[in-house]
């Protein structure tokens, strides 16, 4: 679109490009390199994505904050919100702090607690609820 200026008015100029036909040769070799380019990004990818996957450990809150105490410890500092921000940021990648440390998971319940008043095996939500209310009891 070319836009004259006294006017405004809007004129369109039409291209025609005329593209030589590719010899097939040609285009297989296009094919293969781009395909070798994209394998070459994909494990790329594929290491970066490994990379970003590093094992945290979970910790409680408690045995975190003696970990905080041991660092202020450490470097001779007192409480402060900087000390508190460098301390989280440098343990951001090491910990993951969880309110509590599960002992015991579903797979460690009896299948025989997971039964009705009537006898029946029990499902869906009242399924869940009394998993939860199961492991609630045995991890306090």
């Amino acid at each position: 679109m070319i836009k004259t200026i006294r006017t405004g008015a809007e004129r369109a100029e039409k291209k025609i490009i005329v593209k030589e036909p590719i010899p097939e040769v040609e285009k297989q070799e296009n094919i293969s390199k781009k395909n070798i380019i994209e394998n070459q990004l994909n494990l790329a990818k594929q290491k970066d994505d490994s990379l970003d996957h590093i094992e945290k450990a979970k910790i409680s809150k408690e045995k975190y904050e003696e970990l905080y105490k041991d660092y202020l410890e450490k470097y001779d500092g007192q409480h402060s919100l900087h000390t508190r921000k460098v301390f989280d940021m440098i343990s951001q990648d090491k910990y993951e702090v969880v309110e509590k440390i599960n002992k015991y998971t579903e797979s460690d319940i009896d299948e025989n607690l997971l039964v009705s008043k009537q006898g029946k095996k029990l499902v869906g939500m009242a399924r869940k609820y009394k998993i939860d209310k199961i492991l609630q009891e045995m991890n306090s």
